[in-house]
């Protein structure tokens, strides 16, 4: 039997996970979630890299690079108790036997917590890499990941990407996230 690819493996987190949520164009060109109050810009086009938005099954917002690499964020608001965003990243791991790990390593983003990660593996019989950040938030954890190539320029836009997501902390106060 062959070891789903990470992107199989994405889509079927998603589906788990029922992640997918009410996500709105804001008037400066940012995504905003609006039940689970964050926001996050589009995809920077780097080394040529456009981006177009697409679906996936499950994630809350998905954007396909002219690379053909992958960029996606998915969302899920439960109580994770005092679980450490590197033991929530790992999760995403479930199910992708063959990889190897290129780096990992905590980051933070706007005082909350994360963990990100980098890995190689097999879609098929094509190596791809899969960079991820998890960031840990009130009583939500954020997955952003990118998917593709080896080398991809695509990749390059990654940190930009993630690097704009923020959590509207006032609906938080509010008792509003679900």
């Amino acid at each position: 039997m062959r070891t789903p690819g990470p992107a199989v493996a994405v889509a079927l987190l998603c589906a788990l996970l029922a992640c997918a949520g009410p996500l709105r164009r804001t008037p400066d060109g940012r995504f905003h979630h609006d039940r689970h109050h964050y926001t996050i810009a589009a995809p920077p086009t780097v080394s040529g890299v456009t981006w177009k938005r697409v679906d996936v099954d499950g994630a809350d917002l998905a954007f396909r690079g002219s690379d053909t690499s992958l960029l996606t964020v998915m969302s899920e608001c439960r109580p994770v108790g005092e679980a450490r965003a590197s033991l929530l990243a790992r999760q995403l791991l479930i199910g992708i036997d063959e990889r190897q790990r290129v780096e990992s390593h905590p980051v933070a983003l706007h005082g909350d917590p994360g963990w990100m990660q980098v890995f190689r593996t097999l879609d098929g019989r094509r190596e791809v890499e899969v960079r991820s950040v998890t960031i840990r938030g009130g009583r939500c954890v954020f997955d952003m990941l990118w998917v593709g190539p080896p080398g991809a320029p695509g990749a390059d836009a990654f940190d930009g990407w993630w690097s704009s997501f923020q959590r509207d902390r006032s609906a938080e106060r509010g008792g509003t996230a679900s």
